[in-house]
């Protein structure tokens, strides 16, 4: 199969994105977990959730928000209870009011895929939904291998 072919179908599928997060960088959310204890915050809105696997960063309400339907539904099934919501929108239009405030918003493994100006459209929308803190990381900015550059660059 095309490298082409494979990421678009790795992409199509939130199961098969999920096994692939899980084997390049499985810890993500217990070292987010870990860093927030230190960090004061009510609830958290992560930008661009994808798959929403970081949801267990926190045990605090948690909405995610992805422009993908299909990874929305794939983390509302295996993520979603309680305090934890999923929900389909483009976090760099104005967010809807219902989904605010946050003290804590997250952009997560999401900013290699945005241009300097959404990047700042994106914080102007943290700042919209409340957000006293921003947290930033990105493990494809962080990393340089081989497989990572060809796999998950293009996702």
């Amino acid at each position: 199969m095309r490298h082409d072919r494979l990421v678009a179908r790795i992409a199509r599928s939130p199961g098969l994105f999920h096994l692939l997060r899980a084997v390049l960088d499985p810890g993500q959310p217990a070292r987010l977990r870990e860093f927030l204890r230190e960090i004061p915050h009510t609830a958290v809105l992560e930008l661009g959730c994808g798959i929403g696997a970081n949801e267990a960063m926190t045990d605090r309400p948690y909405t995610g928000l992805d422009l993908d339907p299909a990874y929305i539904r794939y983390a509302q099934r295996r993520y979603g209870h309680g305090r934890r919501r999923f929900v389909t929108g483009d976090f760099l239009a104005p967010l809807d009011p219902v989904l605010a405030p946050f003290d804590l918003v997250a952009l997560l493994n999401v900013v290699h895929h945005l241009t300097d100006d959404e990047v700042r459209r994106a914080l102007d929308q943290a700042r919209a939904a409340g957000a006293s803190r921003v947290l930033v990381g990105d493990v494809a900015i962080e990393r340089t291998g081989f497989l990572f550059r060809r796999i998950l660059g293009p996702l």
